[in-house]
């Protein structure tokens, strides 16, 4: 009988989400959407955590931003909905 001989994934139990700074010419909300689109950036699974988060100040409505990417493998849509209500608690 075959089989899988060594490890065929390895998971972190921990894994240090990177939230970045990320609208430099003051665009807000459009340009996050324009530099991380998520057809054009990639995230690669390789690397752990498969997700990223920018932020950004929208000085225009007085607000701060984020945008979240990540990737379908490390989520479902009952976390999206845990997280969303957490991140919308802050």
């Amino acid at each position: 009988m075959g089989g899988i001989v060594g490890a065929s994934a390895v998971v972190w139990r921990e894994a240090r989400l990177r939230c970045r700074s990320a609208a430099e010419r003051g665009g807000g909300a459009r340009e996050l959407r324009e530099r991380f689109d998520p057809q054009q950036y990639a995230l690669d699974v390789r690397q752990a955590p498969i997700q990223r988060a920018f932020i950004a100040s929208d000085g225009t409505a007085d607000r701060w931003l984020l945008l979240w990417l990540s990737h379908h493998l490390v989520i479902d849509h009952v976390s999206l909905e845990l997280i969303i209500k957490e991140v919308r608690r802050i």
